[in-house]
């Protein structure tokens, strides 16, 4: 019950990582939400994307920047706390298993 327990608390922290997972200082590209939320309009906005889309080299810099942060900081974390979710459930499956075998 102890494991059951620990795999769905790590499994709900896999659902939203702690803050020092994910961030790390890393730059933000255009595309990041929370780099989005930071403009104070629209047109602002605009700008600073037909400012970073004037050259195929600037676009694809954003573009890299983006899906390196997701790949890294985003999706990392959570396939590693799945990981240790899963392997605590069949831990706490198997030593259930053993002490029903040993108890009969």
């Amino acid at each position: 019950m102890i494991f059951a327990g620990a795999s769905a608390l790590v499994g709900l922290l896999a659902v939203h990582p702690p803050r020092f997972m994910r961030k790390r200082g890393q730059p933000e590209s255009l595309l990041y939400k929370k780099k989005i939320e930071s403009f104070s309009s629209p047109a602002e906005y605009e700008k600073a994307v037909l400012l970073a889309m004037k050259t195929p080299a600037k676009t694809r810099e954003q573009y890299a920047i983006e899906i390196y942060n997701l790949c890294k900081y985003y999706y990392s974390p959570k396939r590693k706390l799945f990981h240790v979710s899963r392997k605590l459930l069949f831990v706490g499956i198997a030593l259930s298993l053993v002490t029903f075998l040993i108890g009969v």
